[in-house]
């Protein structure tokens, strides 16, 4: 694993385009290990969601008015609208620490790069442009080892 790497900081604005590309991630072959901490990953960004939602209710609450269901609604008409959209987007731009990226390791093979979950490359994945870009954060992408020739001397000994 690459040494010096920080902590997966992502802004609440990404957490369900990262749950889904986590979610995508786990369809692709991977080794199991890394597939239970994919699941733990997804348990924690699942809980920040969840978080933020209880938060996002409390803003409502906060700015909105009751409608007649007896439930708390915000709209650009409501008196508390500026304050609710200034919270809410305060909101979005938290960071959660989500732990240790995932490490992608990539190799030339012939003309193409290749990417894969171990160092060694065996099985190469293929990761949409798209779940590249929401996991950008939660990704680490590094050269894999190269790969030590076999070579044999052969020769008298005497």
């Amino acid at each position: 694993m690459p040494e010096n790497r920080s902590d997966a900081l992502i802004a609440n604005s990404k957490l369900t385009n990262v749950l889904a590309a986590l979610r995508d991630c786990g369809k692709t072959t991977v080794p199991m290990g890394l597939a239970l901490q994919m699941v733990d990953k997804q348990k924690t960004v699942e809980s920040c969601i969840e978080s933020m939602n209880n938060v996002n209710n409390t803003i409502i609450e906060r700015h909105g008015d009751l409608n007649d269901a007896g439930q708390y609604c915000v709209s650009p008409q409501n008196s508390g609208w500026m304050g609710y959209v200034k919270e809410y987007s305060e909101l979005l731009q938290i960071k959660v620490d989500l732990g240790e990226p995932f490490v992608l390791y990539q190799k030339q093979d012939g003309d193409n790069m290749v990417l894969g979950w171990t160092e060694d490359v065996k099985t190469p994945v293929t990761l949409t442009p798209n779940i590249m870009a929401d996991m950008d954060e939660l990704l680490v992408v590094t050269k894999a080892a190269e790969e030590k020739d076999n070579v044999q001397l052969a020769g008298n000994i005497e």
